[in-house]
């Protein structure tokens, strides 16, 4: 209790630090706040007229909108508000659905289970612990890698999950597990576990340990998932992990339809009501997935052997029908040619590492529907007459490692831009923004034409700070950006205020003409 207060006083110190000197900040003038334009390629004209908004905060009690209009010749405007309570920032769920292999699930690729006396018939597999139990002497352990379909022709356990909000299975009974298994009936092919049990002194057994062998021929799940008022809509197919391509082992793969009930961010779900309610293009692997119920549109992303590519259904009373597949411009991520290019800076245990790019989200934007990349590539997709066409694609800039590793700044790579981003969409020009990491209030900026990039700059905003630390409490940053969280747990969009439930927007991008305060 008495180490609770200490850490309590430490941090009313800090804030009753911090304030006096926000409030120094804030009493040299609004005017104070500058955005300088640091251009990194092409004409700065491309972006004339656009209006660059950034909400920032210090502490949650001093508040900041800052406006830029790039090519008007002003200097940037900005609003100031004080909120003695200060404030605190709410999240809006991002649900999600996926399924595994029950000895993968939620444990990566293996699983222990261990006990005092572990009875081998009721672990998973229990046909495959029986025969490596039998081999097994008293005080030892013994390790074998097994062929699964020496004892199963189709997986026995498969495990389905929902993420991001709270979920109540107890309807089920216990019975999603076998009857997930028949529903999507996997062919466990040649696909190896390797498996660990041990025995004490006296025979019983203690430990059981399942790890999923990766090699050639392995195939794991990949899926996609969308959610509405009442039902999840969720897409799976085996994948080579070695390839990337889809593998068919004849398994019932293709979309699939899950009705839940629930209020308050509880959901009651009966995993034994999901249901087969069509196919997948051949050959695609679906990467995202977004659901607009009120247009009865439903959006997959999938990736092919050569591009990935936009499957356009139309919901006729739930059930899709396959409307269009577009191709997404991404050729750049396939064949020999494009693995060099596809590989993008991110940080993994503190440690900078170089990983293969793979599909990040599909969201919709005022003019289309923006799909981003994990190594800043992105496609813009606009609709006309009900038909879905490529309007460009490219790659958002991004720091050069150098600079990166230089601003210390963070936990987080500097890829902002495939989760958190503003659009433009006019027509004639796409306009994307992303702040230049999760501790920065500086904004990069692009401008494309159909034919490709046209510009890109830097908008130095004054109050970022290069010298202090990523978790420093005396500093501005984005509202919506804590002081004290991991970033990988947070995000800048879906953000409101708690309380009052105001959205908040810590970056925007607008026509000058319409953008009012």
């Amino acid at each position: 209790m008495r180490k609770s207060l200490w850490v309590a006083f430490f941090w009313m110190g800090l804030a009753l630090v911090g304030i006096p000197l926000a409030w120094a900040l804030v009493d040299s003038g609004k005017e104070r706040i500058l955005i300088t334009e640091e251009v990194l390629g092409g004409d700065p004209e491309e972006a004339s007229g656009v209006t660059l908004r950034v909400a920032s905060h210090w502490s949650g009690n001093l508040l900041w909108d800052t406006e830029y209009t790039v090519g008007s010749g002003q200097a940037a405007r900005s609003g100031f508000t004080f909120s003695a309570g200060g404030l605190e920032w709410g999240y809006g769920q991002r649900r999600s659905a996926s399924a595994d292999f029950l000895y993968g699930a939620g444990y990566g690729t293996a699983m222990t289970v261990e006990g005092s006396l572990l009875n081998p018939e009721s672990v998973l597999y229990p046909e495959i612990a029986r025969a490596v139990a039998g081999r097994t002497r008293d005080g030892e352990a013994l390790r074998e890698t097994v062929r699964i379909g020496d004892y199963y022709e189709y997986y026995p356990a498969i495990e389905f999950g929902i993420q991001g909000t709270s979920v109540d299975y107890s309807i089920e009974c216990g019975q999603s597990g076998d009857y997930l298994s028949e529903l999507f009936r996997i062919p466990t092919a040649e696909d190896r576990i390797e498996v660990t049990l041990e025995r004490d002194q006296a025979g019983d057994f203690i430990s059981c340990a399942w790890e999923k062998v990766l090699d050639s021929g392995s195939a794991v799940l990949a899926d996609a998932s969308a959610f509405g008022e009442t039902g999840c809509y969720y897409a799976f197919c085996l994948e080579d992990p070695q390839t990337g391509e889809r593998a068919h082992r004849g398994e019932n793969c293709g979309l699939f339809y899950l009705p839940f009930t629930g209020e308050d961010g509880w959901i009651q779900v009966d995993r034994t009501r999901m249901r087969r309610i069509g196919s997948l293009p051949e050959d695609a692997v679906p990467v995202g997935m977004l659901l607009e119920e009120d247009r009865e549109r439903l959006y997959l992303t999938v990736k092919g052997k050569e591009d990935y590519n936009l499957v356009v259904y139309k919901l006729s009373d739930g059930v899709p029908e396959l409307l269009q597949v577009a191709a997404l411009g991404q050729e750049r991520l396939f064949g020999a040619e494009g693995a060099e290019g596809s590989r993008y800076l991110a940080d993994l245990d503190i440690e900078l590492e170089l990983l293969a790019a793979e599909f990040s989200s599909m969201t919709r934007e005022e003019g289309g529907l923006l799909m981003t990349w994990s190594d800043n590539g992105f496609s813009f997709v606009t609709e006309e007459d009900g038909a879905c066409a490529l309007w460009c694609s490219g790659q958002f800039p991004e720091q050069s490692e150098e600079e990166y590793m230089g601003t210390g700044r963070g936990w987080t790579a500097n890829h902002m831009f495939p989760g958190e981003r503003a659009c433009l969409f006019d027509g004639e020009r796409l306009v994307l923004a992303a702040f230049e990491d999760w501790d920065s209030l500086n904004v990069l900026l692009a401008v494309y034409d159909r034919d490709g990039e046209t510009y890109s700059g830097l908008y130095r905003h004054s109050g970022t700070q290069d010298d202090l630390h990523g978790m420093d409490r005396n500093r501005m940053r984005p509202q919506g950006r804590e002081n004290y969280s991991f970033l990988e747990e947070r995000y800048l969009t879906d953000v409101y205020v708690r309380g009052t439930g105001e959205e908040v927007k810590a970056l925007e991008l607008c026509p000058a003409k319409e953008f009012t305060r």
